[in-house]
């Protein structure tokens, strides 16, 4: 933990929000916020440096996830940012990570000896992420706020572990394995698996601009749909200024940099979050209006064949025309 006295932060007028949350910080002498607040936001600019979020020499940015080895789970948003940047940080072969207590849940369920048990390397230092998670009660219910009416959110802290940290890893790749296919043959039993087509075309998604919020809004995009991302030079290069100057504003040198706020790279994220969901919530409105357009235009065709006039007899015609020449 970083000494308050070596590790002062400025405190600055257009950075009112974040400010506040530096001044309780420093309060309470609590810097586990603050510090993994920087981690994150250094681990974001090197995924920016690294390549991890620009285009590489086809012109497309890497849309794979980081995963979970034993659940199987892909990470999404800026966790698999992080992790990605973090993995190529390290020159790790891949993006798998776990948790150190599911190395335990291994030993055991493997019942391995002591001498031989899947542990951490020695000196190994992991990547700490943070997730909101329901609050609990005692009793595993969901703690509801009295005044809003919603479930309580609170921040849970996880450190993970590239697979290249991993000693002895034999067992945990079996057992990744093993509930790989257990979970694959529950899908199979529910009716929801589809055998993957190789030959499928993936779609492409298209920056459409530089400016961070946009640009990683519809990067989220094109990872979750398993979409490609194509950029092109110039809002790359728009990208990669832009986000330093969210990140850093106007420090240049090193020490500056080291000093300037590091809870901008959390304001950056909330704000792309804020606009996912937006985005989600007017593709979710638009599809609900299409299906309702739908069925509303084949209630109305139906409405129409029923109720339309039927065609009179022929017999019938030929009276009503004999009846009105009549009365002339």
């Amino acid at each position: 933990m970083e000494n308050q006295n070596t590790n002062e932060i400025p405190v600055s007028q257009e950075n009112t929000a974040t400010d506040a949350v530096q001044s309780a910080a420093r309060e309470d002498k609590d810097w586990q916020a603050y510090n993994i607040a920087k981690k994150d936001r250094n681990l974001f600019a090197k995924a920016i440096e690294n390549g991890t979020l620009l285009p590489g020499a086809d012109g497309k940015v890497d849309t794979s996830n980081a995963t979970s080895l034993v659940r199987g789970t892909k990470y999404q948003g800026m966790t698999n940012i992080l992790l990605k940047s973090f993995s190529k940080e390290h020159n790790f072969p891949t993006n798998e990570y776990v948790i150190a207590n599911q190395l335990d849940h291994v030993n055991m369920a493997k019942q391995i000896p002591f001498e031989d048990s899947v542990k951490i390397r020695k000196g190994e230092k992991g990547i700490t992420i943070h997730i909101g998670e329901k609050k609990k009660d005692e009793n595993d219910k969901d703690v509801i706020d009295k005044e809003t009416g919603k479930p309580v959110y609170e921040t849970k802290y996880f450190t993970l572990f590239n697979i290249a940290q991993i000693e002895n890893e034999k067992p945990l790749l079996d057992f990744a394995k093993e509930e790989a296919a257990r979970r694959l043959d529950w899908v199979k039993s529910q009716g929801y698996y589809r055998e993957p087509n190789p030959d499928k075309v993936r779609e492409t998604v298209q920056a459409s601009s530089g400016e961070p919020t946009a640009y990683l809004s519809e990067y989220f995009n094109a990872v979750e749909k398993g979409k490609d991302f194509s950029v092109s030079p110039e809002i790359a290069e728009e990208f990669k200024t832009k986000a330093d100057e969210l990140l850093y504003g106007q420090a240049k040198t090193p020490e500056e940099r080291e000093k300037a706020n590091p809870f901008n790279f959390a304001k950056l994220s909330i704000a792309v979050n804020n606009l996912v969901k937006k985005q989600k919530a007017e593709v979710s409105q638009r599809i609900r209006t299409e299906k309702a357009k739908e069925k509303y235009n084949q209630r109305m065709t139906e409405y129409a064949q029923k109720h339309a006039p039927q065609p009179q007899p022929q017999a019938f015609q030929a009276e009503v025309s004999e009846d009105y020449e009549m009365c002339f």
